[in-house]
């Protein structure tokens, strides 16, 4: 039992250092915002908001979405001329 707890709290050690790191990026991040003129006026609300909806889409820059669906089509088009059925249509 003690080792576990002893896991447990590296554990809880290890998520509080991270979680730290990304409260200071956050700050950082709205720091870098508030010194654009045109931002000047942006709530840490705002500032996360928009942090969220750009990296909700960073995985997909670089054309990655286009090159997901077109690996998808020709493993489509693969699978209807061997005559096996896809449901992802």
């Amino acid at each position: 039992m003690c080792g576990v707890l002893k896991i447990l709290c590296q554990l809880f050690l290890i998520l509080l250092h991270f979680f730290t790191i990304l409260a200071k990026m956050l700050f950082l991040l709205s720091a870098a915002v508030r010194r654009n003129p045109s931002t000047t006026g942006a709530t840490d609300a705002d500032v996360q908001q928009q942090l969220v909806r750009f990296m909700h889409g960073s995985q997909d820059r670089e054309g990655g979405r286009t090159a997901r669906q077109k690996k998808r089509k020709v493993l489509v088009q693969q699978a209807a001329a061997a005559g096996i059925e896809s449901d992802s249509d």
